[in-house]
């Protein structure tokens, strides 16, 4: 079953990421389309947090109404009762209706997620499925179903950065916006679309789309604030891959069109998203039969964020031009992984610091001459550890192709071997998988 059937009606969970602070309900398939609708409840507490982003979902049944409307009943009765200060339904307000309807796995999979042992059920969607997603959410931003927040530049800047380009920021579109905006700001401020920022499952920020407008107002003058709308990450999907590819696509599908104050995708963003799919798929274009399945995945996969497949095949014929050149470069067309400090901090405590383990943060550019190996043992020294840990990590795609070919990792390993050290080395992955 899956959450798209309108045919099928579901409980749903949502859960404060700050608070833990519960709302559970159920929807029909009567009323508002399942992927528009968010919750009956009226709770304005609820509704500033939900229109930050602070609220998770987690489905907790799919199936018939009179099933969920049952289960709608016992979670209410249960949580209200057991963990009356942490609901937002002040009371049960749902029908009894057949409790001999629910099985004890229904049950269960309900008293998990109110006592926090479990994720509710996990509904894997078709391509098709996923696009109708990402084609919602866009609806449900215009729509203003997300409410739409005034957020200061300084702090959107502060937010990470989702890469869907090849080229995150277009200075020219950069430049041109900038001086629409101040020309004339008035119809700037009309025109210009909110910045969409998923909160992500670490309850960090993200900016999906938005990056050119968010670079030319912090570049124009009298500019200090935009509108932005915050998602939560569970309304990209129910697992971490599907939101990894249902990311990318939103970013691609939000500037389908030419608008005013967007720069629109480029054959290079298709190109790499293309790539990417097809290393995923285990395609090998020097195969005719590869290549007619390409074709048919990228038709299902992206015909929906292009104007016509004729631009589709556009790139794919690009991509089989260049195959023969490309196929190195092919390896490394993921995004490349940016940690920030917050993660390097927390990272470097929850696997080393907490053990005593004194760590440095290295590029694996910095590893040549054994910098690495300096590094930590000056560290051990400073604070009298006697078991050290170098973690590297990747900064450009340039350093992966030379590390394989120069390996001073590697040696680095041998170094630390040879000279009998406490020292462990680690290598933080480069691309998203």
């Amino acid at each position: 079953m899956n959450i798209l059937d309108t045919n099928s009606s579901y409980l749903y969970g949502w859960q404060d990421i700050e608070t833990s602070m519960f709302n559970i309900g159920s929807k029909t398939p009567e009323g508002n389309p399942k992927l528009s609708y968010v919750t009956s409840l009226s709770n304005e507490v609820w509704w500033e947090r939900y229109g930050f982003g602070k609220m998770k979902q987690t489905i907790l049944f799919v199936g018939d109404e009179q099933t969920a409307k049952a289960l709608e009943w016992f979670a209410l009765d249960y949580g209200i009762t057991v963990k009356k200060d942490q609901f937002y339904n002040v009371k049960n307000n749902a029908h009894r209706g057949d409790q001999s309807l629910l099985t004890v796995e229904m049950k269960q999979t309900v008293i998990d997620y109110i006592e926090g042992h479990g994720n509710g059920i996990v509904i894997t969607n078709s391509d098709e499925e996923n696009n109708q997603l990402i084609v919602k959410i866009a609806e449900n931003i215009v729509n203003k179903i997300y409410p739409q927040k005034i957020i200061s530049l300084d702090l959107i800047n502060t937010f990470d950065k989702s890469q869907v380009r090849a080229e995150l920021l277009n200075e020219t579109s950069v430049s041109t916006i900038k001086t629409r905006m101040e020309e004339n700001p008035e119809e700037a401020r009309k025109v210009i679309n909110p910045i969409v920022v998923v909160i992500q499952e670490d309850g960090t920020e993200c900016v999906l789309d938005g990056n050119t407008s968010l670079a030319a107002a912090t570049r124009a003058r009298g500019w200090k604030e935009l509108s932005t709308v915050f998602i939560n990450y569970t309304e990209f999907g129910s697992t971490e891959e599907i939101r990894k590819e249902n990311y990318v696509t939103f970013g691609l599908y939000a500037n389908k069109e030419n608008f005013q104050f967007k720069s629109p995708n480029k054959k290079e963003d298709f190109k790499r998203i293309i790539n990417n799919l097809l290393v995923k798929n285990n395609i090998d274009l020097s195969k005719s039969l590869h290549i007619d399945r390409a074709r048919e995945l990228i038709y299902n996969k992206y015909a929906f964020i292009t104007v016509s497949k004729k631009q589709l095949n556009g790139v794919l014929t690009s991509i089989l031009t260049d195959f023969e050149k490309s196929q190195a470069r092919l390896k490394y067309q993921g995004n490349l992984i940016t940690y920030s400090d917050s993660f390097f901090k927390k990272y470097c405590w929850d696997n080393y610091g907490s053990k005593d383990i004194a760590t440095v943060i290295v590029k694996v550019s910095e590893a040549i001459y054994g910098k690495g190996i300096g590094y930590i043992l000056r560290r051990m020294k400073n604070v009298k550890a006697s078991k050290g840990a170098i973690i590297f990590h990747y900064t450009k795609k340039e350093e992966i192709q030379a590390e394989e070919t120069d390996g001073w990792i590697q040696d680095t390993i041998e170094t630390i071997q040879f000279a009998k050290l406490s020292i462990a080395v680690e290598v933080l992955p480069s691309f998203d998988e």
